[in-house]
């Protein structure tokens, strides 16, 4: 058959066969053929093979050079530590400690905490998370002392007003006018911070003795017509009227019978209030 020009020259080279994949295999007991200051060696036994092996030795040779962190022992001094926090990225000043303080943070507090923060070695982050941690808590102690305090003061008015009945806002105006009136601006801003000024039997301390002096000195004077008396002092002037046959409280016919029986009403209401 004669050759066509369109289908080309016959083709008279002969095909090659494909190379198959070399496949490596490594003795399982490799480790045996190590010398024997080696094989036994921490850091070879836990290779468990040849390739394992190679990387190992790779990563190594990648850390020769880089700057390593030698951890001090135990006598080490401040300075060696210093050291190694620096490398760490501890500032050697305060004012690489940017992070933002809560507002009304107090300036000599923040001061002294960068301070200590740049001797102890804490590195800014972890510097910013504890001052936040150390405001949150604080901020949460705050709150609640002021709610214990606030209800505190609570069961001290109700205990008070219970106590005293209508004799509640003249028996307070007197403690507190005895009070301010022999205290001075440092008693009495102690008496404010402490919260003492809210304790019941300080009150009635401050109160007995307005008593024992004269509460109308204490008390202002377009008040005292409409305050009341207390339980045991509604008690006592009770007693003293049943006491007292010729009391108008027992003459119908005397002028002052209905406002005897008026003022009897109102002594009772102070011995029983009503709710």
């Amino acid at each position: 058959m004669s050759e066509s020009l369109l289908e080309g020259p016959a083709d008279t080279t002969q095909s090659t066969p494909a190379t198959a994949p070399v496949t490596i295999t490594f003795p399982e007991n490799w480790k045996d053929s190590l010398p024997d200051d080696i094989k036994g060696d921490p850091s070879i036994t836990s290779i468990m093979d040849i390739p394992s092996l190679a990387k190992s030795y790779v990563h190594g040779q990648k850390m020769i050079g880089r700057d390593k962190l030698i951890i001090p022992d135990k006598f080490a001094t401040d300075d060696d530590w210093s050291k190694v926090y620096q490398k760490l990225g501890v500032p050697e000043s305060v004012d690489k400690y940017d992070f933002k303080a809560p507002e009304g943070t107090d300036a000599d507090f923040l001061s002294g905490f960068k301070d200590f923060a740049v001797k102890t070695g804490i590195h800014p982050r972890q510097a910013e998370k504890l001052f936040g941690f150390y405001n949150e808590h604080v901020t949460k102690v705050m709150t609640t002392n002021e709610a214990e305090t606030k209800r505190t003061f609570e069961e001290s008015v109700k205990g008070l007003q219970k106590e005293w009945g209508q004799g509640y806002d003249r028996k307070l105006q007197a403690a507190s006018g005895l009070f301010n009136s022999i205290a001075d601006e440092n008693s009495k801003k102690f008496v404010a911070e402490s919260g003492i000024g809210n304790n019941p039997e300080f009150i009635k301390i401050f109160s007995k003795l307005a008593e024992q002096m004269g509460e109308d000195k204490y008390v202002q004077a377009d008040n005292r017509s409409s305050m009341g008396k207390t339980p045991t002092e509604a008690q006592m002037a009770i007693n003293e009227i049943y006491g007292n046959k010729s009391h108008p409280y027992y003459n119908k016919s005397h002028p002052s019978h209905k406002d005897a029986i008026n003022e009897m009403t109102k002594l009772f209401e102070a011995i029983t209030p009503k709710k």
